[in-house]
């Protein structure tokens, strides 16, 4: 049987008495759960806080590398699975957690590879960008003085961006949509995904946000059948992971609009941008599910 959370009693697995978690959140990062702009949490952390408070899993799920989520985890005392970079991998603490099929030890974590890997990516990636003649700059290219640039990340934040595993950002200097729907065209003939997240186009493979969820959305279900799943997004990327959810949030971008690219019929917008937007969406969860 698959386990959730630390015990505070005899055994090191979590092994409830009666049913698994009754709701479980799924979030977005950047843009979301942190500000777009400095990347501090602000009203997200009493969010988290309640959330903790009444055992409800908050899962991460980020276009950002494994090392980088593994470094805000502990900045932010989480404690539950992660997903990285839109949807490669899947993460699950092993402490709390016993071994579901198909995952595999690494680390501290079960782990899980939906994405194929970043070499294979960057091979793809260049291919379509000469079959279409287009301009781009990638971000396994860029030194870290120009992530730190586009980014506003320190330089260590900025190394950790760039060990990527599963997903590859870029830029495209020249953002007509002859380009755009060219280049998106060549790399969906070559079985990849194109994505756009809050500052960067996303190329990918095999994986999305949406798939990732899905994953361990079955294994809450394992505890219980009756699981609420509620996640919270602010751009495209994040789309398929709101179309999983049974209520699905999007938050406001810092000029107050929302990503129109990200909207479904359902889904529920914050008038909160970033994260107070996240905390917005947290206590309608709390009190309404």
């Amino acid at each position: 049987m698959k386990r959730t959370r630390q015990s505070t009693t005899r055994s090191k697995k979590y092994k409830p008495a009666g049913p698994g978690p009754r709701i479980v959140i799924f979030t977005d990062l950047d843009g979301t759960l942190l500000s777009a702009e400095t990347y501090e949490p602000g009203p997200s952390l009493e969010a988290l806080r309640q959330c903790r408070k009444l055992q409800i899993p908050v899962i991460f799920v980020s276009s950002k590398t494994r090392a980088e989520m593994e470094r805000l985890r502990k900045e932010l005392d989480n404690s539950d699975p992660f997903v990285s970079e839109n949807g490669g991998g899947v993460f699950l603490p092993r402490e709390t957690w016993e071994k579901p099929q198909g995952f595999v030890e690494g680390g501290n974590y079960w782990s899980l590879w939906i994405g194929v890997p970043h070499a294979a990516i960057l091979k793809a990636l260049d291919a379509a960008v000469k079959r279409c003649s287009a301009r781009i700059e990638r971000f396994s290219s860029m030194s870290i003085d120009r992530i730190m640039e586009r980014t506003g990340l320190s330089p260590d934040e900025a190394r950790l961006a760039r060990m990527r595993e599963f997903d590859e950002p870029f830029l495209i200097p020249d953002q007509s949509d002859k380009i755009i729907t060219g280049l998106e065209q060549e790399i969906r003939k070559a079985g990849f995904n194109l994505t756009r997240g809050g500052r960067f186009y996303h190329v990918m493979g095999g994986c999305d946000k949406g798939k990732a969820v899905r994953r361990i959305m079955d294994l809450y279900r394992g505890l219980n059948p009756d699981v609420c799943f509620a996640a919270v997004g602010d751009a495209e990327n994040d789309l398929p992971m709101l179309l999983e959810a049974d209520l699905p949030f999007l938050v406001r971008k810092p000029d107050g609009e929302y990503d129109k690219a990200a909207v479904l019929n359902r889904v529920i917008i914050t008038q909160g941008i970033g994260p107070q937007g996240f905390y917005e969406a947290v206590r309608n969860i709390i009190t309404n599910s």
